[in-house]
């Protein structure tokens, strides 16, 4: 069993039975107590500042906006409070190991909505959006895939009771990293549409959480739990930076459009565009056909 787990630290009095197996000052000892009471502690502020993000959901009338991120929400910080009421919080594999993998399906499934919803919550800003959008989700999630597919090559073999679990955690954070980025990125671009600062600011934060947790994942796979130390603690650092900055962030007047957004065209300005758009297209072909008879002229052929 490895002295780490995904976001806590499960066994520090093995972290420091291991130093003693191996020759060394008495320094090693404490600095592995050390690295163990500062997860424990992200650990214990991470549940604070998930219940402080509830708090400021509710306080700012914007609970019913993102329902899926604030289940998973409440579902992390119900968990982390059950460890910590049972002890586990002080670092003991039991009962941390067996909490965690009886609901880290969940934790993973939440995960994913979250992200899609993100993506949503930036695409209803643009008008007939249902089947576009749709189609554009479909299109993202499968380049998101395609990266998780790609990364997952790189995990070796880890032979541990953690590792469909960690893989899995790794998978659902990059393809959701992925598609919060491409979302942001694509509904970003057009700058005569007004976004809410609530939802581009509330992507951040995904960006952040989803990109501590693929990393911190990533690389207990690949170093086979050898990196435990780091990897916690990017994980755990990460999900106490990103949901501080929701609670700190997302305001009532986030919800406000920072400008009105243009009116629809109506069907003589939709049809002058069109015509418009033929005509250039009709010029460019022109231009082509042209430019390769000069060439074919002037050419020795």
């Amino acid at each position: 069993m490895p002295a780490v787990v995904s976001g806590i630290v499960t066994d520090p009095v093995s972290v420091i039975r291991s130093c003693r197996r191996k020759p060394g000052p008495i320094a090693v000892i404490l600095i592995a107590a050390m690295q163990s009471a500062l997860i424990l502690i992200l650990f214990h502020l991470g549940a604070a500042v998930r219940a402080l993000a509830l708090w400021r959901a509710i306080a700012a009338g914007v609970f019913l906006r993102y329902p899926a991120f604030l289940a998973m929400t409440l579902f992390a910080c119900g968990r982390a409070l059950v460890v910590i009421a049972l002890g586990g919080g002080t670092g003991r594999v039991h009962p941390y190991f067996e909490i965690w993998t009886a609901t880290q399906s969940l934790m993973l499934f939440l995960e994913a909505a979250a992200a899609i919803e993100a993506f949503w919550i930036l695409a209803v800003h643009f008008r007939k959006m249902q089947v576009y959008g749709t189609v554009l989700l479909a299109l993202m999630i499968a380049i998101s895939a395609l990266g998780a597919w790609w990364i997952a090559r790189w995990g070796g073999n880890w032979q541990s009771p953690l590792n469909t679990l960690v893989l899995a955690a790794q998978h659902i954070a990059f393809g959701s990293l992925v598609l919060v980025l491409l979302a942001l990125v694509w509904f970003r671009q057009p700058t005569g549409f007004p976004i809410r600062p609530n939802a581009v600011r509330h992507a951040w934060v995904l960006l952040t959480l989803f990109g501590t947790s693929f990393l911190g994942s990533f690389l207990i796979q690949v170093s086979h739990s050898r990196w435990g130390f780091a990897a916690n603690l990017i994980i755990t650092a990460g999900a106490f930076l990103a949901y501080a900055a929701w609670a700190l962030r997302i305001t009532r007047s986030g919800e406000s459009l920072p400008f009105q957004p243009p009116p629809p065209l109506t069907q003589d300005q939709f049809d002058e565009a069109e015509a418009s758009e033929r005509a250039a297209a009709d010029r460019l072909r022109r231009a082509g056909s042209e430019a390769l008879s000069k060439a074919l002229r002037s050419s020795d052929i």
